[in-house]
């Protein structure tokens, strides 16, 4: 299916074909940056095609994503690079001269000439063959504290999914979770895994219930992850009964409570 859409971004489409060879240029210039098996490559780049490929490029090279919303605030993103201690940054040149990223090389997607130059990674430090990805806590106990999370556990996940997954038609997803919590992941992979197309809302706002409806009328969306608070403001939505496509709606993150899930079975939806 190389010439079906895996991405819809802002109105903008890219097929399987333009992801993969997207990918493999990135591969090349990890390759080039000397980039090793458990090194960590933090990804500093708002929600987006790009942000897709880089992740998908960070796993070829078997090295660790470390997801960075380019939207944080610049100290927490310090405090957070400090610790970590990434081997390579990938970003855009818009980004680059934030102070949160001289702390490693930084690998500029948007970069031509001699911006363009490969950095050099430094060596990992330590060899952890079965991480995958490494995020950070809320830092409700007071401090975010990173946490390594493993490629079997993510593909148990992912399987489980598809397995689940009974109707005729490929998974269209619309993705809004920010990339510091783990369901991203999940919302970004999934619909790839069997052919599907992922959704993604524009970067740097946080839209509201109504834009939330209108992209999964106009894209035919047919799985949608809400947090328990805002799936209430989502089954409350007028047009909601109208969403007669959706298959799948997935909550997590918060609890789930019976008033929700009485007025899911008032909504008339049957996803």
């Amino acid at each position: 299916h190389a010439e079906r859409v895996a991405i819809c971004e802002g109105g903008r489409t890219h097929t399987y074909r333009e992801l993969e060879s997207a990918v493999e240029s990135l591969v090349a210039r990890m390759q080039a940056a000397s980039v090793l098996p458990s090194s960590i490559v933090a990804v500093f780049l708002p929600r987006s095609f790009d942000l897709l490929v880089a992740l998908h490029a960070t796993w070829r090279m078997r090295a660790i994503y470390l997801p960075l919303d380019s939207s944080l605030p610049e100290l927490m993103a310090c405090a957070m690079l400090a610790s970590a201690r990434p081997n390579l940054i990938i970003t855009r040149a818009e980004h680059a001269l934030s102070p949160a990223l001289r702390c490693a090389p930084a690998l500029l997607l948007d970069a031509s000439g001699d911006e363009g130059e490969v950095p050099s990674a430094s060596a990992p430090r330590a060899q952890h063959p079965d991480a995958a990805y490494l995020l950070f806590t809320s830092g409700s106990s007071g401090r975010r504290k990173g946490v390594l999370g493993s490629l079997r556990g993510l593909e148990n996940r992912l399987q489980a999914s598809a397995r689940e997954w009974r109707e005729p038609e490929p998974p269209v997803l619309l993705h809004n979770a920010q990339s510091g919590f783990d369901i991203s992941l999940w919302e970004l992979l999934f619909p790839l895994l069997l052919g599907g197309r992922v959704v993604m809302l524009a970067a740097g706002t946080q839209p509201d219930m109504d834009t939330f409806v209108a992209a999964i009328e106009r894209e035919h969306v047919n799985v949608v992850h809400f947090i328990p608070s805002m799936f209430s403001l989502f089954i409350e939505h007028p047009r909601v009964a109208s969403l007669a496509g959706l298959r799948l709606i997935v909550c997590g993150g918060e609890s789930l409570s019976p008033r929700h899930c009485r007025a899911y079975v008032a909504s008339g939806l049957r996803a």
